[in-house]
């Protein structure tokens, strides 16, 4: 009886033991895909405004190009 009682108890702390380990792994898991989802999301807000930047040099060129032929004119 005692055998079996200690069995039982060290069964319950394996038990436990694993769903520890478990909910350790869904954490984990979560944080992992909170950081990818974190990590696209900067991403994007740099890409948005690499184009910003891309289409201000390109506005800023053809004013220029622009200035340079009327000044050229008169």
């Amino acid at each position: 009886m005692a055998d079996e009682r200690s069995g039982t108890a060290e069964q319950l702390t394996t038990d436990e033991r694993l769903d520890r380990v478990e909910e350790a792994m869904v954490h984990f898991n979560r944080r992992q895909n909170e950081d990818l989802a974190l990590s696209q999301e900067m991403r994007l807000d740099f890409l948005q405004e690499f184009k910003t930047v891309k289409r201000m040099l390109y506005i800023v060129t053809a004013l220029l190009f622009a200035a340079i032929v009327t000044m050229s004119i008169v």
